[in-house]
């Protein structure tokens, strides 16, 4: 497959309103460029939708029914862009939530292994509580959103940001959703869904 056509796209709302210019200039930006861009504007109230169609960008809408949870209408609004996806020609989905900026050859550099599932690095937050001599202490820390395959189900370990730098693909059992790239045969098979975990 010489140009893969690849679908670009995310679920947000108007809370991400502050990063939309600098998103949307760094999908422009983009090298690879047999794409095309789509994001589902999940807001409860907002027309936020309005607002991503102002800056270019195609904006579908997504209303949760009552009672629907925040991971549940994730999901249905990532299942629209699979429809998408499985509907028109598109040979790869690549996950790109609003909030990351990765390098403007971000898809070549995940096209060149060749995988049905490749993820990029990026960090997040993460909240550590310590008791010592004065007490519980929280403390944050960015670390990489990638866990490290285990045969404990009921466990995730991360990965260190020494261990990621290094440049090389790695294994995971885990990434989350914020800059993958997912193969179509993947998404023929498997829809987005809420996983609670083991019982």
């Amino acid at each position: 497959m010489s140009n893969p056509h690849i679908l670009i796209g995310s679920p947000t709302a108007a809370p991400y309103a502050y990063c939309l210019p600098e998103w949307v200039k760094n999908v422009h930006a983009f090298t690879y460029r047999d794409i095309k861009v789509i994001l589902v504007d999940n807001s409860k109230d907002a027309d936020y939708d309005k607002t991503i169609a102002a800056q270019g960008i195609q904006a579908l809408k997504y209303k949760a029914p009552k009672g629907e949870t925040l991971r549940e209408t994730l999901a249905h609004s990532r299942n629209m862009l699979r429809t998408i996806l499985l509907q028109e020609n598109y040979n790869y989905f690549l996950s790109l939530e609003q909030d990351i900026l990765p390098p403007v050859d971000v898809i070549e550099r995940l096209l060149q292994h060749d995988k049905p599932v490749v993820s990029a690095v990026y960090y997040k937050y993460f909240t550590f509580r310590h008791t010592g001599p004065k007490g519980a202490v929280e403390k944050k820390k960015a670390m990489p959103l990638l866990a490290k395959p285990s045969k404990d189900p009921t466990k995730m370990h991360f990965f260190t940001a020494e261990e990621v730098e290094q440049g090389n693909l790695i294994p995971v059992r885990y990434c989350g959703l914020g800059c993958v790239l997912i193969r179509r045969d993947v998404l023929e098979k498997i829809a987005f869904r809420v996983d609670m975990g083991p019982e």
